[in-house]
């Protein structure tokens, strides 16, 4: 920023040069922060578009691997403990299409290209997820479990009870 004045008689004071200075330095540092901000937004867009494409070929393989589960189902309907694991990996692989999805949506709303509405959801669907997660863990640990009416995180919570409760 420059300020003079060509008039002889209107010179600035000591008092003048500081506020100019002090206010020159303010537009500087307003002007940083906008570019910082544009620079900023634009490695946002950058990281969702990679976050998408990500999530995009990494749900890709999940089709098949459901198709040869479910067929592995049918195939092996009635022998346990086969069907419980198969079971098992279904959710799994239900889980990680979700996750895929979520990121997929993420990068959408960072790039105004979605909205978010509420939906309603199964909260047994949830439960079984969540029981599924911990199972290994509780029967490594021999840990007995029984769920009548599941508080909200529940995942969370029995993934801290199977870590933090005694063995047996």
């Amino acid at each position: 920023m420059w300020v003079a004045s060509l008039e002889e008689e209107c010179r600035f004071s000591g008092e003048d040069q500081r506020v100019l200075t002090d206010l020159a330095s303010v537009a500087g540092g307003v002007l940083e922060l906008a570019r910082e901000r544009d620079r900023s937004r634009r490695e946002t867009q950058r990281y969702s578009k990679v976050i998408s494409v990500l999530a995009h070929e990494f749900r890709n393989p999940l089709g098949p691997l459901e198709n040869a589960i479910d067929a592995l189902q049918v195939i092996n309907e009635g022998r346990e403990p086969l069907g419980e694991y198969l079971a098992v990996a279904q959710r799994q692989i239900c889980h990680l299409k979700r996750l895929m999805d979520e990121l997929q949506d993420a990068s959408r709303l960072d790039h105004n290209k979605l909205a978010i509405a509420p939906v309603d959801t199964a909260l047994n669907g949830a439960l079984d997820d969540a029981l599924a997660f911990v199972e290994e863990r509780r029967l490594e640990r021999h840990h007995t479990l029984s769920v009548s009416a599941p508080p909200e995180g529940i995942a969370n919570l029995l993934s801290n009870a199977g870590r933090y409760t005694p063995q047996g």
